[in-house]
């Protein structure tokens, strides 16, 4: 190896040494992350998934009979070897509609109806989770002589697509903004280019509102595609307001410019600007129920995962997809994301170094 290249290498690794932030977000965080998660599944010593068990009928001593005739005890304990909890699967009786709704907003991923001899299975064969049920409750209640059946989840809005295309949009909104304002406004002040700016008489407003505007416009256009995809292929239709889709749209690109706007600050290179927005955005993509439930999580995780800028988003946005409810219901999420855009925008903005 000749001396330059050494030299080169020397060069590189300084870089990295001469940023602090760099150094925390690369090598101290993700070893604080895995401490976090792992202390919180480990430290809970039962997963639980629930499961509907539709007990409406003319005659309501039927499925109660069916009930303990099936399932003697209401939970199904799973043991696997070399994990330190235990996963029951509960048996929860439910109405009709009371099954229906938790299947639309995730809490439950499989139903059990009852008839005399035998009972059917109704999921969506893409949702791995509901899959896996099925096959552990097959296993360790029936056996071998299971005369039970399987199903296709019938309706809109119960299949496993329904539920991810909404948490899609969301995190599209999420990643177009974070990443369109945010790593914008670092690469221009890397470039220099913000201290050109300020020397025209531009004002600074605008220049914000422009990339915000910018980003929105786009996200538009993005999440369009997107749901004329979904809506042509798997006929997955907006049942609610078309107005509170738009403003929960704008609510969320609120919350995540002004987010953007403070994550870009004070950040002066590429790595840590990557590194930082890297850092925020993968919490949200893995804890905020876009591609799964997060009611599985323990009860305090879950409590602050329900306030994530994204969690509500993508929650609100299922809802608005899948049931009829008009401006009146988004009142509440709408409010709160915009508070955080503000609240985030006001910060950054205050502290931003424009060069």
């Amino acid at each position: 190896m000749n001396n330059s290249l050494k030299e080169l290498i020397a060069i590189q690794f300084k870089e990295y040494w001469r940023e602090p932030e760099v150094l925390f977000w690369t090598l101290a965080f993700p070893i604080i992350m895995a401490w976090v998660l792992g202390i919180t599944f480990l430290s809970k010593p039962v997963m639980n998934y629930k499961v509907a068990y539709v007990e409406a009928s003319a005659d309501q001593e039927l499925p109660q009979k069916l009930y303990k005739r099936f399932f003697p005890e209401d939970k199904i304990q799973i043991q696997i070897p070399g994990r330190t909890y235990v996963e029951n699967i509960v048996i929860a009786p439910m109405s009709e509609s009371e099954a229906m709704e938790s299947l639309k907003n995730g809490t439950i991923s499989i139903i059990i109806r009852p008839h005399e001899d035998h009972l059917v299975y109704s999921f969506d064969s893409a949702n791995e989770e509901a899959v896996k049920i099925y096959l552990w409750i097959e296993k360790k209640v029936f056996g071998k002589k299971s005369k039970n059946i399987t199903e296709a989840v019938k309706g809109k809005g119960n299949r496993y697509i329904d539920y991810l295309i909404p948490g899609l949009i969301a995190l599209g909104i999420m990643n177009a903004t974070i990443w369109g304002v945010g790593w914008t406004l670092i690469e221009f002040r890397i470039k220099k280019f913000m201290r050109r700016m300020l020397a025209t008489p531009m004002k600074k407003f605008e220049f914000m509102a422009s990339l915000s505007i910018t980003r929105l416009v786009l996200g538009v256009i993005e999440a369009s595609i997107l749901y004329t995809f979904v809506h042509f292929v798997f006929d997955i239709r907006i049942e609610g307001s078309l107005l509170a889709v738009i403003l929960m749209f704008i609510a969320g690109h609120i919350a995540f410019n002004g987010l953007a706007v403070f994550l870009a600050s004070r950040t002066a290179s590429s790595r840590a600007g990557n590194t930082i927005i890297n850092v925020v955005t993968l919490p949200f993509f893995l804890l905020s129920g876009v591609f799964f439930s997060y009611r599985n999580f323990p009860d305090w995780m879950v409590s602050f995962v329900e306030v994530l800028p994204l969690t509500v988003l993508a929650d609100t946005m299922r809802t608005l997809f899948l049931t009829p409810v008009g401006v009146s219901a988004i009142i509440i999420p709408f409010c709160y994301l915009t508070a955080v855009g503000a609240f985030f925008y006001m910060i950054g903005i205050r502290i931003y170094k424009w060069y």
